[in-house]
C-alpha cells in the first residue's frame, strides 16, 4: 500500500502472499519494479498507480534461497541465490 502526505491511497495491491517473504531491496529500472522472494521467485510490476503484475520467474533448476537484491549493470540484471549468480539479459 502507498499513501501520499494527504493520506489517499494510492495502490492497494491484491493478496501478494504468494510471494512469501521478501528480504530483498526492490529494484526500480526500466518503469518496472523488480521484488525477489525467499524462495518463489521473482515478481516485475509496473511501476505505476494501479497495481500490475508483469512478471513471476522461477528458476527450474535452482531451488534455493534468494536474498540479495536484483542488480541492474549495463542493460543486464545480476541476481544472486544461495546456489548461484545469474545474469539475466536480453539478447
Amino acid at each position: 500500500m502507498s499513501e501520499r502526505r494527504d493520506g489517499e491511497v494510492r495502490v492497494q495491491p491484491p493478496n501478494f502472499a504468494r510471494s512469501g517473504l521478501i528480504y530483498a531491496s526492490p529494484l526500480l529500472a526500466d518503469g518496472k519494479l523488480y521484488y525477489v522472494s525467499q524462495h518463489n521467485g521473482s515478481y516485475v510490476l509496473a511501476a505505476e498507480p494501479k497495481f500490475k503484475l508483469l512478471a513471476h520467474n522461477t528458476f527450474e533448476d535452482d531451488s534455493s534461497r534468494a536474498n540479495a537484491s536484483i542488480a541492474a549493470v549495463n542493460g543486464e540484471l545480476l541476481l544472486r541465490t544461495d546456489h548461484a549468480l545469474y545474469c539475466i539479459a536480453n539478447r
